[in-house]
């Protein structure tokens, strides 16, 4: 809300500045992103682009900002040729413009790792975050949060892979850090328990997975809408966890599993195949 009437005041007042603009459809973009809405998202980083592309004297990191919100998008939609294109370019931009050890870079080949793990192409994604994991080694970074995001990203890439013994070091390695730089109920913090649960979840490590999930489930609820797909996701992974290997599952994992499937249904599209993974 706040940004929509940002951007309606911007785009009435023209003297107001294209960065304010820019910027502005750029951070939408990236919350369209993180709500999975990948149409609008596009929308929002191609006027962005195209907003920064026209005005010479607007700062470059508002344009790699956008480029790499876009080209998560497309690699999202499906348009991975297009997007690696974008990405590339991005890399290259932000290398120019602020040198080979800028954190930004870091920052890029993550984003560009975790939607390849989304894509199925976890062994790509390693590829990338090993060039931002050897970036945060040269810098001396590795306590910097974005290289904790790299460091989580490794961890959920492993995992994927079936590499769980790496991938459990690499987690609890990133929540540890998490919990002594932003405290025990950070959003960041937060996010690695989740991760850190659903891990145990698939080491078939049931009650260690609950446990961890229950805490992430209490700490999304406390903070974050009803409808927040994380805490539905969250919920989901609680009741496999609460369910385990017995034969029937319990009233309180059946009860999270249909308020996960409520909002997944609700929201549709990326998550309309969730509500059959919730039956």
């Amino acid at each position: 809300q706040i940004l929509n009437g940002i951007l309606e005041l911007t785009a009435g007042d023209p003297a107001r500045g294209p960065l304010l603009l820019a910027t502005t459809n750029t951070y939408l973009g990236t919350l369209d992103l993180w709500e999975r809405r990948r149409e609008p998202a596009l929308r929002r980083f191609a006027r962005a682009i195209e907003i920064a592309d026209a005005d010479t004297e607007m700062a470059g990191s508002v344009l790699l900002e956008a480029q790499l919100g876009r080209a998560v998008a497309l690699a999202e939609s499906g348009t991975e040729s297009d997007a690696r294109v974008l990405f590339e370019r991005t890399i290259t931009g932000i290398e120019t413009q602020f040198g080979a050890d800028h954190p930004e870079l870091s920052i890029a080949e993550r984003r560009f790792a975790d939607v390849l793990v989304r894509l199925g192409r976890a062994e790509e994604a390693l590829v990338h975050l090993a060039r931002a994991d050897r970036r945060c080694a040269e810098t001396d970074a590795h306590a910097d949060t974005g290289c904790l995001e790299v460091q989580l990203s490794r961890g959920v890439a492993l995992g994927r892979l079936g590499r769980f013994d790496e991938a459990e070091v690499s987690v609890r390695g990133a929540l540890a850090d998490y919990e002594r730089l932003i405290g025990a109920s950070g959003a960041d913090t937060n996010l690695t328990v989740a991760a850190l649960g659903e891990l145990m979840l698939q080491r078939g490590r049931h009650d260690e997975a609950a446990t961890l999930l229950r805490r992430a489930v209490d700490d999304y609820a406390a903070t974050a809408d009803a409808d927040y797909p994380k805490l539905a996701e969250a919920r989901l992974a609680l009741a496999k966890a609460l369910t385990g290997d017995a034969a029937a599952a319990s009233d309180e994992a059946r009860a999270l599993a249909r308020q996960a499937r409520d909002v997944f249904a609700a929201r549709g599209g990326y998550y309309a195949g969730q509500p059959q993974d919730t039956q």
